[in-house]
């Protein structure tokens, strides 16, 4: 084998690696647990931010496959008592 023709070999096999790991890095981040409370977290400060009240954010769902959020129960407080 040639050596041009080696150096080309190693260097589809390195960066189909260095591909592959990007690939599954991405899969793995937009399924866990950590992004999804990131972006719940999200949510929440922007809302608190734009509103400048308090917010409860019940359930919530997050689609990894669609990238979307679904949520349930969400309060914002007001002037109103604690009670």
């Amino acid at each position: 084998m040639k050596r041009s023709r080696r150096i080309w070999l190693a260097a589809s096999i390195v960066f189909g690696g260095i591909v592959a790991v990007g690939v599954f890095g991405t899969w793995w981040i937009l399924k866990s647990t950590w992004l999804r409370e990131t972006i719940r977290n999200k949510i929440i400060s922007e809302i608190q931010e734009s509103t400048g009240a308090g917010v409860e954010l019940g359930d919530f769902q997050y689609d990894w496959r669609t990238l979307t959020a679904d949520f349930g129960r969400l309060v914002v407080h007001g002037t109103e008592s604690s009670g």
